[in-house]
């Protein structure tokens, strides 16, 4: 009767509600997946759907460090003001509380596992690749102790995971790439993308940059851009000139375009009503945003003062009238740091301040469409990003005119 689904992230918990008996586009009535007489035995199940990042510890008191250390006192005792394992539970899955035997379903499970003690597999990587592997020893660390703590407060019968990629990613110790030994059943990628369950990749194989190579520089760009891009650190590309970005990736950036701006066309023609997205993703905040200036336009800042208006050199995506300079109403490219979003955490302040005037105009929006001048007040600027994101290519919602989204760790599961 009890059952947990894991999620790794807030974008798939929120496409995960189908399996909630009471929803209304319930996938066991809708798809026809159980018998209409059995219908009143599935709604008696409790389902909890979560993400993982909601088994972290949370702080029960937000104290200032000065607070805390006036309370902490001469003993020098530290003060404990973070959640037991029974009040986090109680606050994620309260429904399950008092049940034994809670079958688990690991959404995306490749990023649950048990790290292996004392590896030193991580002594050769360095920079990026080193921090991309202690964020996955991180996740992984938090999701399975959170499950070993379910399972010691009220039990598990089984853990099923489930997973596109079931094998180990760098940072578990384990050589990367490695299938899980707990692998039962395997369905090939060639056999989903031949029935249409998966999206058909596409490799660049030409360019029009002169060289030597056999192979093109954009089948792996990045290794051939990254020594002229800016390094990790929110706000450092305000410094620098989004004008000025590689001639590669600026060609890169023209050559898919050339192909979304025909994509376009023929959506146009055919009458659908969504257009296309075109996403973009970065390594660090301060790429991120080069990145979307140099797309959707920006304001130049001179020496006496003013603003020069700089659009952007991708036609369908600027957020700027050609001809007044304005800010479009609705803006056609996003600027996002899903990271944050799919943890839910507070946004960045200088995340913030990147994304300060597309938050302001979502904001009207809703305004606009609800009639309701207070209708946007009780949204946090994160909730309201996370609903534009949630509804890229999906009319008449916020996020239904969206074209591109540049982003920083874009979470590739669910798109």
């Amino acid at each position: 009767r009890g059952f947990l689904v894991v999620a790794p992230g807030l974008t798939i918990k929120d496409r995960l509600r189908v399996l909630q008996p009471n929803d209304p586009d319930c996938y066991y009535k809708d798809r026809e997946l159980v018998p209409s007489d059995m219908l009143d035995d599935v709604n008696r199940a409790k389902i909890i759907i979560t993400n993982y990042h909601a088994f972290r510890l949370r702080e029960r008191i937000e104290l200032s460090a000065g607070g805390r250390s006036l309370l902490t006192g001469r003993t020098g005792s530290e003060l404990n003001t973070t959640e037991t394992e029974g009040q986090m539970l109680q606050r994620v899955m309260p429904d399950l509380m008092g049940m034994k035997n809670i079958l688990v379903l690991n959404d995306e499970a490749h990023h649950c596992y048990r790290e292996k003690p004392n590896a030193d597999e991580e002594e050769d990587l360095k920079g990026d690749e080193r921090q991309e592997a202690e964020k996955n020893r991180e996740a992984a660390r938090l999701w399975i102790s959170g499950l070993e703590a379910v399972n010691r407060k009220l039990g598990l019968a089984r853990v099923i995971d489930l997973s596109a990629t079931p094998f180990f990613l760098s940072g578990s110790g384990y050589v990367e790439g490695t299938l899980f030994p707990w692998t039962m059943s395997d369905f090939s990628l060639m056999d989903a993308i031949e029935c249409g369950i998966v999206k058909l990749p596409r490799v660049p194989v030409a360019e029009n940059i002169p060289g030597g190579d056999e192979m093109p520089m954009f089948r792996d760009l990045w290794e051939n851009i990254r020594k002229d891009m800016p390094k990790k650190g929110r706000g450092q590309g305000g410094e620098l000139d989004p004008l000025k970005l590689p001639t590669r990736l600026q060609t890169a950036l023209q050559a898919l375009y050339g192909h979304y701006e025909k994509t376009f066309k023929l959506w146009e023609e055919k009458g659908i009503r969504v257009p296309p997205c075109f996403i973009i993703v970065c390594q660090n905040t301060a790429i991120s945003k080069l990145v979307y200036d140099f797309i959707s336009g920006f304001q130049r800042k001179n020496e006496d003062g003013t603003s020069t208006l700089e659009n952007g050199r991708l036609g369908l995506f600027r957020n700027f009238d050609e001809t007044t300079g304005n800010p479009l109403p609705r803006p056609n490219t996003l600027l996002i740091d899903s990271e944050q979003l799919e943890a839910g955490d507070a946004l960045d302040d200088n995340f913030r301040g990147m994304a300060t005037d597309e938050i302001e105009r979502f904001r009207r929006e809703i305004i606009e469409r609800t009639g309701d001048a207070r209708a946007a007040d009780n949204l946090t600027d994160q909730e309201l990003l996370r609903e534009v994101m949630n509804t890229v290519g999906k009319h008449g919602q916020l996020g239904g005119c969206i074209r591109c989204v540049v982003s920083v760790s874009m979470l590739t599961e669910g798109w």
